[in-house]
């Protein structure tokens, strides 16, 4: 891909002092062993005779740090209530506080499949992720997977409220590189120094094939 295409891709800067902060260890974020902890982390920690997840987002704790640091699980309960529950990193991998989600307030529970999140195949995602940093254009080179999201395909809000939606019980995944152009990775400015990089997206078509958003 040429640079005349990044057009379509989201731009972003970050101070240097913003990067720095996150520490030097930590579980690469494209590496088997990331959704790895995922699958594990999820499968101990939630309770699905009670709950149907339908969302699991991770992503990296730091900007460009590429290691993993917060795990979100979104999901409904049987009354059709639905919540989201962090885990994270920075407080040794505990459980943030259990939270509404904001955007879906009300699902009808037997209607959502719901994710297993011991089906997360490390292999696979490792897979996904070098697919994707092959179509980096030339010129640009990988920093960081921002985050990575399955998330099981759901009614739009507006399909809810006037009770017209299906529950296809299908999983749609996508997920984000951050990437730097080479050569022209920081401007500095007023006595500070930042690094710019962009943000490519990238979703996964039901065969496995990998494509990056237009």
């Amino acid at each position: 891909m040429k640079k005349r295409t990044l057009g379509s891709l989201i731009a972003a800067v970050a101070l240097l002092t913003a990067c720095s902060g996150g520490g030097l260890t930590g579980t690469q974020m494209d590496s088997e062993k990331a959704a790895r902890f995922v699958n594990e982390k999820v499968a101990k920690n939630i309770d699905r005779d009670n709950w149907k997840i339908f969302e699991i987002n991770w992503s990296e704790q730091e900007e460009l740090e590429n290691k993993l640091g917060f795990i979100l699980v979104s999901m409904v309960n049987s009354t059709g209530d639905c919540y989201t529950q962090p885990f994270i990193g920075q407080i040794g991998w505990g459980a943030g506080e259990l939270s509404p989600e904001h955007w879906y307030q009300h699902l009808d529970f037997a209607q959502v499949k719901g994710l297993d999140p011991t089906a997360i195949d490390p292999a696979e995602y490792l897979r996904q992720i070098e697919a994707a940093k092959a179509m980096i254009p030339e010129g640009y080179s990988f920093k960081s997977v921002k985050e990575y999201t399955l998330q099981e395909t759901l009614p739009s809000r507006t399909e809810l409220e006037n009770g017209t939606g299906t529950y296809p019980q299908t999983t749609e995944t996508s997920f984000t590189l951050c990437i730097t152009e080479d050569g022209k990775e920081t401007v500095s400015s007023a006595g500070n120094t930042s690094i710019v990089y962009y943000e490519v997206g990238f979703h996964v078509l039901p065969d496995g094939t990998v494509e990056m958003d237009a």
